[in-house]
């Protein structure tokens, strides 16, 4: 994991070492340390990862199941919506495996549907002939949509105030259609309730399903600790600092310090990165305002408004909690052999979620979001793992907030990034696209204090 440190250069006598804290070990924290260690002036930058848990947080919930590493969350991706993501990968030399996804559509009355993936090629089966050449014909509808929209209609054609709710009544798609199909799909996508499906903007949702169309699904060959262990080749040993949260920061002359959970002590940094959820950064910055009040040495008020401002901000973007369970409970798969399929998705009113169950081998399973009676009914031998976390969720006025959220990176040497930091489904992309764009604010301030400007 360590790195040999760089000898400095030339110049490098004339300038302290900017120091950089990054909160947060998922995959946004560890590439945004990545690029900065690679960049052309990496040795002039000391890089330090905090982690509130004991484990780096891309792969914390991992396991290794009858020889094989199991991801968790599922990482699969999407070639045509996931460049960035492609390209790091291929930068890292990392070997990517083509699966292909195939599904089941089911509710509390059984399978509705079944469809074989291949963006249809591969065949769709629903209860009866009609059914199925009905719903083919709508989910062409939706492609057909998806693509005008994203890549032809003009831009004053923009789906910029709509959620897809109001997308599909507008476009007469039949309440069935959604309700048992589109919504439970993208419930599925986003890890959400279906209640928050129907307040997803539309726009993201269509960009998310042409960008998709055509593509193929790939995971990383050896599951994400390899991509983990790539990204923090560059990063020294010393640096990574696991089990230590953040509780606060401040500035403090012209610096970020930060005090850590259980800590007395701050540590003084020139730029903070909040490789967290909204919550978490909202959470810490909540404490931070508080604290500056009674701090002499702040540089002044205006610093505390701006936390102030930015913690308003940080209200606007929602998250909803996931739970994943790996285990060997194939009860909870559709009862008939002919209906199973690589991703089964069982729809249930009560509940507003839609469950997943992945089919990794016949007997390893991975579901996600469980039913609560499934969850407390699987028998102990059965199960695997359990993990629990907080996933983002984006809204029309999550997306709003983006855009302030870009004007204000950088503030007092503050930054975030995440997939939640920009526009699109809150999926891994845009955790990378989130780290170039940090990346490149942080070297251009630091260009412009040592060409003199200011930054």
């Amino acid at each position: 994991m360590a790195g040999s440190p760089r000898p400095p250069p030339a110049w490098d006598h004339k300038f302290k070492q900017t120091r950089i804290a990054i909160i947060g070990t998922g995959l946004a924290g560890l590439t945004t340390a990545h690029l900065l260690s690679r960049s052309s002036r990496s040795s002039n930058y000391s890089i330090h990862l905090f982690e509130a848990g004991p484990k780096i947080g891309f792969d914390a919930h991992s396991l290794v199941v009858d020889g094989r590493v199991v991801d968790v969350p599922m990482r699969a991706v999407t070639s045509g919506y996931y460049p960035r993501l492609m390209g790091l990968y291929r930068s890292l030399g990392v070997k990517l495996r083509r699966v292909r996804f195939s599904y089941s559509f089911s509710d509390g009355n059984g399978v509705r549907l079944t469809y074989g993936g291949g963006s249809g090629r591969r065949g769709v089966r629903a209860s009866s002939i009609w059914e199925t050449l009905i719903t083919s014909l709508t989910f062409i509808y939706f492609a057909i949509l998806a693509t005008l929209y994203t890549y032809l209609l003009p831009p004053s054609m923009a789906l910029s105030t709509t959620t897809l709710d109001t997308f599909l009544q507008t476009h007469h798609f039949p309440t069935s259609f959604s309700r048992n199909y589109l919504f439970p799909l993208f419930s599925a996508i986003c890890t959400c309730s279906h209640s928050t499906t129907l307040r997803l903007p539309a726009s993201e949702v269509l960009r998310y399903a042409a960008a998709s169309l055509w593509g193929k699904h790939c995971v990383v060959e050896g599951g994400v600790r390899v991509v983990r262990r790539r990204l923090m080749e560059g990063i020294e040993e010393g640096n990574v600092h696991l089990g230590r949260g953040v509780e606060r920061i401040r500035r403090a002359n012209e610096k970020v310090k930060i005090k850590l959970e259980g800590c007395d002590d701050e540590e003084e940094f020139d730029h903070v990165v909040f490789a967290v959820g909204a919550a978490q950064a909202r959470r810490i910055l909540s404490s931070s305002s508080s604290s500056t009040k009674q701090d002499a040495d702040t540089d002044n008020d205006a610093h505390e408004h701006k936390h102030g401002d930015l913690v308003r901000l940080l209200d606007a973007f929602e998250s909803e909690k996931v739970e994943v369970i790996t285990h060997r409970d194939t009860t909870i798969l559709p009862a008939s052999p002919t209906h199973l399929r690589t991703l089964n998705l069982s729809s249930h009113s009560s509940t507003n979620q839609t469950s997943t169950t992945h089919i990794l081998a016949p007997t390893l399973l991975q579901t996600t979001n469980p039913t609560p009676t499934h969850t407390h009914t699987i028998p102990s031998p059965l199960l695997l793992g359990r993990a629990q976390f907080y996933r983002g969720i984006q809204t029309l006025e999550s997306l709003e907030a983006v855009r302030e959220l870009e004007g204000v990176q950088g503030w007092d040497g503050v930054w975030f990034v995440g997939s939640w930091t920009r526009k699109g489904l809150v999926l891994l992309e845009g955790c990378v696209e989130g780290a170039e764009g940090v990346v490149q604010g942080i070297l251009a301030q630091e260009n412009a204090r040592r060409d003199g400007g200011k930054a």
